[in-house]
């Protein structure tokens, strides 16, 4: 049987806890609070001297807080875990982890139909 690891567990959580939390949204109602999350699957690819090489493939997800105070500008708080992939290269136990945080400002485009 195949343990879940802790960042798994804790993505599975919040993930529940957003979707519990979501709501209907409406293409007139393009000001406030939104959340978001997305799960995706990255590669790191190494190599080092004499040892060969590491190549990996793991799940990541991120995470995402936004506020939008009038249609044209906004703001969002995100959190990244691109996972932690590790594997045994001879003798040599290797491993990678890949987290961050990211804090952006929005400026949206008045175009009709789509937000750009």
């Amino acid at each position: 049987m195949r343990r879940i690891s802790p960042d798994r567990l804790v993505f599975v959580i919040v993930a529940g806890v957003l979707l519990g939390l979501s709501r209907n949204a409406i293409a007139d109602d393009l000001v406030g609070v939104y959340i978001g999350s997305a799960v995706g699957q990255a590669r790191i690819d190494a190599t080092a001297p004499y040892v060969g090489g590491f190549r990996e493939n793991h799940s990541g997800f991120k995470v995402m807080i936004g506020l939008r105070p009038i249609s044209l500008v906004g703001a969002e708080l995100e959190y990244l875990d691109f996972g932690h992939p590790s594997r045994l290269i001879g003798f040599i136990p290797t491993d990678a982890s890949m987290k961050g945080a990211a804090a952006l400002g929005i400026l949206y485009l008045p175009v009709p139909i789509v937000d750009i």
